[in-house]
């Protein structure tokens, strides 16, 4: 599985709890303090704006400063939460 536009568009969808939820655990698996994480999950309306206008360039930046570990826990937290594409 891939982390793509595709599922940041299905995380957009999520309902509010649900997506805060999402970001707090992605962002820590990223290595972002828990302090970020709640900034992060804090405005949700901006999240899902941000999520349906991210490019397919910024989704490849972000994956690809990611090292292995960080990748293979968010896509674990993709598919858990049910937004995970089946590549």
């Amino acid at each position: 599985m891939q982390i793509d536009k595709k599922i940041l568009e299905k995380a957009a969808q999520l309902p509010e709890d649900r997506l805060r939820e999402l970001v707090y655990q992605v962002i820590t698996a990223a290595g972002g303090s828990k302090l970020q994480a709640r900034a992060a999950a804090a405005n949700t309306d901006k999240l899902k704006k941000k999520l349906n206008e991210i490019t397919d360039e910024d989704v490849e930046k972000a994956v690809s400063s990611l090292d292995g570990s960080q990748l293979q826990k968010i896509v674990s937290i993709a598919k858990e939460k049910g937004i995970g594409n089946d590549e």
